[in-house]
């Protein structure tokens, strides 16, 4: 989603913790669940990043989401899943124009897909991802499955998210 600085994490305590969460309570996110942070209480400590993690995974946050996605999936592709022309990217990416809310909602959408991809592909990997055909798309690509004004709650959708997640679980796409 763009919210959180790429640096090296050399210690994984809970002051470097919250100092790498930081963005997301200033972005609004999970600020409740940030504050049970407790690292004297393992089981606690992952109930509350457990449930950062819901909060971010449904919290729309464009004015982050749009640098992300621009270079890990450039304009023209980014237009055609977003289902956008490419005026209309530039005044919502620039910050010129607020992003409508189901505009908001295919962008987060497309964040999540490709932070999950993150974790095994690089940015060309990632591209390529969207234009392999899938058996669990009835052999269609990811692009055309998340065409036109889809929506990200649809089940198909909800298959290309799926396919995305399993990379954090499986060495098999």
């Amino acid at each position: 989603m763009g919210l959180l600085a790429e640096r090296p994490v050399l210690r994984l305590d809970l002051a470097t913790l919250r100092e790498g969460l930081q963005p997301l309570e200033d972005a609004g996110i999970g600020r409740l669940a940030m504050w049970t942070l407790d690292e004297t209480d393992p089981e606690a400590l992952a109930a509350s990043l457990d449930r950062i993690y819901e909060h971010l995974e449904e919290s729309p946050h464009p004015d982050s989401e749009w640098s992300t996605l621009e270079r890990v999936l450039e304009g023209p592709r980014l237009e055609r899943l977003m289902h956008v022309s490419h005026s209309s990217l530039r005044r919502y990416s620039g910050r010129q124009r607020d992003t409508p809310t189901d505009v908001a909602g295919r962008l987060h959408f497309l964040a999540r897909i490709v932070a999950h991809l993150m974790g095994g592909y690089n940015t060309y990997g990632i591209r390529r991802w969207f234009e392999r055909k899938r058996e669990q798309l009835d052999g269609a690509t990811p692009t055309e499955v998340l065409s036109g004004d889809w929506n990200p709650d649809d089940d198909p959708a909800q298959i290309v998210l799926d396919l995305a997640r399993r990379m954090n679980s499986s060495p098999a796409t």
